[in-house]
């Protein structure tokens, strides 16, 4: 797999790639030490006790459900008062408001090791009538039997299966080797100049205060170079590019001795060049959640690769590139992914994610 990804410099605006959220720990809370006077009789913050494996499990359901659907809200471990009057225990349960309808889906996890049986699946359900759950689902680690299966298909509730991914399923997925083509895009000797009034472009220096109307500062010329580069981000070229800005219709000032002058135009140059390399990603976690009745058919994948240094990539693999091939690559129409390398964002890793057969990356 190729994909093309856009360093950008660290003065510019960029999408910031961040480590997947599925697999982060949360601080769950164990049992306390019995000896009262152990500096470990109370657990402190920064080293919470080790999570148990359901618990974890529940966890990462949750977060996928997240995923699955951003705009809804998700709760691990809620509780809801049934119309029996008695209050119910809910892995995960899926808020959203649908027109005038408020819809409640509840998930219910089962880390076992043998299959799911009839009987955890007629609990499922009356639990689900008690708490008036629009749709049910059970998530599983070792599937369901087939009477299982056949209560859940009575009574609506979809059956899952979910696994933590392989090599196998990552290299399936992304091919073998798994290349990923950075591209590392700097712009260098940026120069400004505004335009006061109707007067000429005079040059001025990116750390020029910007002041409203009442002498206030707002900001700084800095900040109108990174909205001009966002705009024409990535570079179609490299070489010596040129960029402008209307500001005509702002409030923008500049203050000289005789006072604020108004800020009408403001003109940047710059000069891009770019650094290719090949990096090799390989799979650091991931999940994978089936339709248990449909032959293990894939319902959502998300792999998270291992991290790479990119600083001591591009020092040690980066190669200079042509105006041509950079061309090609730009108009090629793959993605480009801005990784911004200022402070402590030194680490780069990718998340492969597939729903019902859609893929996106970040």
């Amino acid at each position: 797999m190729a994909v093309s990804a856009s360093v950008a410099d660290p003065s510019a605006p960029s999408l910031v790639l961040y480590p997947s959220q599925v697999g982060r720990k949360s601080g769950a809370r164990g049992k306390r030490s019995k000896k009262p006077k152990s500096s470990r009789s109370k657990q402190s913050p920064k080293n919470p006790p080790p999570q148990k494996q359901w618990e974890r499990f529940e966890e990462v359901v949750a977060e996928i459900q997240r995923q699955l659907a951003p705009d809804a809200t998700v709760k691990h471990n809620d509780h809801i008062t049934g119309r029996s009057g008695r209050t119910r225990q809910l892995d995960v349960t899926i808020r959203q408001r649908i027109g005038l309808v408020d819809v409640l889906v509840v998930v219910e996890c089962k880390d076992l090791k043998r299959r799911v049986e009839i009987g955890h699946v007629e609990a499922f359900s009356k639990k689900l009538e008690d708490v008036s759950a629009n749709a049910g689902l059970m998530v599983a680690t070792a599937g369901f039997d087939a009477g299982a299966q056949a209560v859940a298909k009575q009574n609506g509730i979809r059956l899952l299966t979910h696994r933590e991914a392989t090599e196998a399923d990552w290299l399936r997925l992304v091919g073998e080797p798994a290349w990923m083509e950075l591209l590392n895009v700097r712009l260098t000797d940026v120069k400004a100049r505004i335009k006061i009034h109707a007067g000429d472009p005079t040059d001025i220096q990116l750390g020029l205060a910007l002041h409203n109307s009442d002498g206030a500062v707002i900001g700084a010329l800095l900040d109108l170079f990174r909205e001009a580069q966002a705009q024409a981000w990535p570079p179609p070229t490299l070489g010596q590019l040129h960029m402008t800005l209307d500001v005509s219709e702002r409030q923008l000032f500049a203050r000289s001795v005789l006072g604020l002058d108004r800020i009408t135009g403001v003109e940047f140059s710059a000069k891009a060049i770019a650094q290719k390399i090949l990096v090799n990603f390989r799979i650091s976690e991931g999940s994978i959640l089936e339709d248990a009745t449909a032959k293990g058919e894939p319902v959502y994948r998300q792999f998270t690769s291992e991290g790479i240094e990119l600083r001591e990539s591009i020092a040690r693999l980066g190669v200079t590139l042509g105006k041509e091939e950079y061309e090609r690559i730009v108009q090629s129409g793959g993605p480009l992914i801005g990784v911004e390398l200022a402070g402590e964002k030194k680490y780069m890793r990718i998340v492969l994610t597939q729903r019902n057969g859609e893929g996106t990356s970040r």
